[in-house]
């Protein structure tokens, strides 16, 4: 974004949505500037996977854009890319599961 300076001016929320790229190359279809937009102005942020709210972002969050996958660094306050070729499961939270009373059966 060439105008970060003006952000200060902006009274809406801004919600950005990411949508695609010109070519094949996705690798910079997302730049921190967006994060800093939607997080300044108290908006959101939006690809096609995911729904990124800037007020209740947590430490193992991930971002897809395209086939890339970024990861929320807490310290920087920006997300960073990261070599995966899919979610990372580590950062997906605890997988909930049932367990059978073999017993009952």
């Amino acid at each position: 974004m060439n105008d970060v300076g003006l952000l200060k001016w902006l009274t809406k929320p801004v919600y950005v949505v990411l949508c695609g790229t010109t070519g094949s190359d996705t690798a910079l279809a997302y730049q921190p500037d967006y994060y800093l937009l939607a997080a300044q102005t108290r908006g959101s942020l939006h690809t096609l996977e995911d729904d990124l709210n800037p007020s209740a972002v947590s430490p193992t969050q991930t971002l897809r854009v395209g086939t890339h996958f970024y990861r929320y660094r807490a310290s920087r306050k920006q997300f960073k890319l990261t070599p995966y070729t899919h979610r990372p499961k580590r950062y997906l939270g605890f997988v909930c599961c049932s367990y059978v009373n073999l017993s009952q059966l």
